[in-house]
């Protein structure tokens, strides 16, 4: 068991070109949560984290709540034309009180953010944490958050060959930068490679700082979860497809969100809305007012077809005709095609 999560944390480590990574956290939404921890920790006195303002609801919430008690979560803007970060509008909000910055990559809305690099550089200017929210398939096409400049990067092992199973269980990854304060303060636990008494290679926890082995008071995390099954099943799944298998997947999820984009426009929607890189989730608008995007989920949804989340309350700008199409390796070109011909004629034609 020992070797295999030391087999996860080196191949994690190597895929998000970061230096240490941990084995593992509960889903991608705590590991976020706890990443702002850290922040609070490691940066001492300072009580606010910046997010986007598109940044996943469902995580956001998450780590609103881990946060409360010890510092608040602030927005800062993104363009609207292109979703990616608005680069003046961060600089304005990020002051002595920022402890961290944190950025999607990609983005709820399927952005890839060509200000990443830019965001970090901000965050470091003023002595504040940059923290990534990654896809690890997304990374093996674009760059990795350890070139990028991140200091911490977290994110969802599910993509890894994990199923569903009905909502759970996931795997959280958390990984960050080689700083003495940074590995110290990681929530969960570290396997190392060492030698035993007879000069042999062995195996040994050589982090752990959850409240089962110290006062309650004292722990970095209280999650008690680290899902080493599916942390075991994610290096298997990397393992077996390798680096170049890693990209040529993303590659292929690429050409099927181009795809599907191009069907989805012939069957009557608006898509992509922002002008900008973006992968597998495609931000689509219904046209047909006052027909919304829920009434379109809902038509399809009688006829099988599942589409992504509804935008509505995302951002004030987003209204309530905008949702989220998402398409992955698991959808061939029949199954587009099938999606592209039910919007056709829930949206009466199409053109």
């Amino acid at each position: 068991m020992l070797q295999a999560l030391f087999e996860y944390q080196s191949l994690m480590a190597e895929l998000l070109d970061m230096d240490v990574v941990n084995s593992s956290m509960y889903d991608g939404a705590s590991a976020t949560g706890e990443a702002f921890l850290e922040a609070l920790r490691v940066r001492r006195g300072r009580r606010k984290i910046l997010v986007p303002e598109t940044m996943n609801p469902q995580v956001k919430e998450v780590a609103q709540l881990y946060t409360r008690p010890h510092g608040v979560v602030e927005e800062y803007l993104v363009d609207k034309e292109t979703g990616e970060a608005d680069l003046g509008d961060l600089e304005s909000r990020i002051d002595s009180e920022t402890a961290a910055v944190y950025l999607e990559y990609p983005s709820y809305t399927g952005v890839v953010d060509s200000n990443a690099e830019a965001v970090g550089e901000l965050a470091h200017k003023h002595k504040a944490l940059f923290i990534m929210g990654i896809d690890p398939i997304a990374v093996a096409l674009y760059k990795p958050p350890g070139e990028l400049g991140a200091d911490i990067a977290v994110g969802d092992g599910q993509p890894l060959g994990l199923g569903m199973n009905y909502g759970g269980p996931s795997l959280g990854i958390y990984a960050v930068r080689w700083d003495g304060r940074l590995v110290k303060q990681m929530p969960g636990r570290l396997v190392g490679l060492t030698r035993d008494a007879e000069g042999e290679r062995a195996f040994a926890m050589i982090l752990q700082t959850r409240e089962q082995h110290i006062r309650r008071a004292k722990a970095t995390s209280n999650i008690t979860t680290n899902n080493a099954f599916m942390a075991i099943l994610a290096a298997a799944y990397m393992a077996y497809l390798g680096g170049e298998g890693l990209k040529e997947l993303a590659e292929e999820i690429w050409y099927r969100t181009r795809y599907t984009s191009k069907v989805l426009v012939e069957a009557g929607l608006q898509a992509p809305l922002f002008q900008a890189e973006y992968w597998r989730d495609i931000p689509v608008r219904v046209p047909q007012k006052p027909y919304t995007f829920e009434d379109l989920a809902s038509t399809l949804s009688r006829e099988g077809i599942l589409v992504g989340p509804s935008l509505s309350g995302l951002t004030p700008w987003l209204y309530k005709d905008t949702g989220i199409i998402a398409v992955t390796e698991a959808h061939s070109k029949e199954h587009i095609d099938k999606l592209a011909n039910a919007i056709r004629e829930a949206l009466g034609g199409g053109r």
